[in-house]
């Protein structure tokens, strides 16, 4: 088993015992300095890169709480649920493994679960019943392209990263009934054309589409969402943001930077009053913002640069303090006196 001491900001690379308890640090009391932290644990860390399920077979199994396979040669899954007691493994770079049991998601206790980097996990399982415990879902940069609509019964996951997962097409609209989410990673999956509007039952805070290449559908938003503060869109395919945005009545920053296919602006984006920034940066399609911006009591920051088709910039809010608005050929001179004179502008 493996024990992390430090002293004084310093950590030892790595110090392995067999079965460390309780009581071990009397085995050894001349080799650890006084004033060392020796936290007892049960878990295991195997520490050899080669290991492989065989060699965890022999293990004791009924105190583990905690098991890193990252690295695991063979990655055979079907060892893991007669760990009873397991609340946390990590499965990280497992190159081999293509596939979860559904037995996985039987484990009593397990409350972390981490698949980051197992490039040929494909297929994500259907969740057969109710799971109470399992509060972190990492599936960041692995092939899997769909998860299942049985996401819902992994009823207390407060984390679910899906970072850079290429191949990912679609999110099942049940993840709506995820009471408990509150972080959401979908960030560089370049293969997601369009997420559920079920997204906006969640309590999130942000939502992070950020490099969502082929991204082209915001869906309606079909009642108030209060807890959505920052959305960014970055880098997406979207086109058009419904007048349905209005529901996100807390939101106060809303990032399009080079939405390309973006054309306009919603009029009712006049009725987001906590909307302090706005950044349309490089959306080289729009022609003309809404004249209804110049309402927008809360702003203070807006980015236009390299808006090469924006024709005129309308009215702008006497809170705005920050305009941005550089290499658009058109507006330059169109800026009142006035506007300069109580903003930062770069032009």
């Amino acid at each position: 088993m493996g024990v992390q001491l430090q002293q004084s900001g310093k950590r030892l690379r790595s110090f392995s015992l067999k079965c460390f308890t309780e009581d071990s640090s009397s085995c050894f009391p001349g080799i650890l300095s006084p004033g060392y932290d020796v936290r007892p644990q049960k878990f295991l860390i195997p520490f050899d890169p080669f290991l492989d399920s065989d060699d965890l077979n022999k293990e004791p199994k009924d105190n583990i709480q905690l098991l890193n396979l990252a690295l695991l040669r063979d990655g055979s899954p079907t060892l893991f649920p007669s760990f009873h007691e397991l609340c946390w493994l990590d499965l990280s770079d497992c190159e081999s493994l293509s596939s979860l049991p559904i037995d996985l998601f039987k484990m009593k206790s397990l409350r972390r679960l981490y698949l980051s980097c197992c490039f040929n996990l494909e297929k994500f399982p259907e969740i057969e019943a109710t799971m109470e415990s399992l509060e972190v879902l990492i599936l960041n940069e692995t092939a899997i392209k769909e998860l299942p609509s049985s996401l819902n019964r992994l009823v207390n996951l407060e984390e679910l990263s899906l970072y850079n997962c290429q191949k990912l097409e679609t999110i099942p609209s049940s993840i709506g009934s995820l009471s408990k989410l509150s972080k959401l990673n979908l960030t560089f999956c370049e293969s997601l054309e369009s997420f559920p509007s079920s997204i906006f039952k969640l309590k999130l805070t942000k939502l992070d589409l950020h490099g969502c290449s082929m991204l082209k559908i915001f869906p309606e938003i079909l009642e108030p969402a209060e807890t959505f503060v920052h959305i960014n869109l970055t880098r997406t395919a979207i086109k058009e943001l419904p007048s349905s945005l209005e529901y996100l009545v807390r939101l106060q920053t809303l990032c399009l930077n080079l939405c390309t296919e973006l054309v306009s602006l919603p009029n009712s984006i006049v009725n987001l009053n906590h909307l302090s920034e706005l950044d349309c940066s490089g959306c080289c399609s729009i022609v003309n913002l809404p004249e209804c911006i110049a309402h927008l009591s809360s702003l203070k920051s807006l980015n236009l640069s390299d808006c090469k088709r924006l024709e005129c910039i309308p009215q702008l809010p006497p809170s705005l303090n920050k305009l941005l608005a550089d290499d658009c050929p058109f507006v330059g001179g169109m800026i009142p006196n006035s506007t300069k004179k109580r903003t930062r502008t770069w032009l």
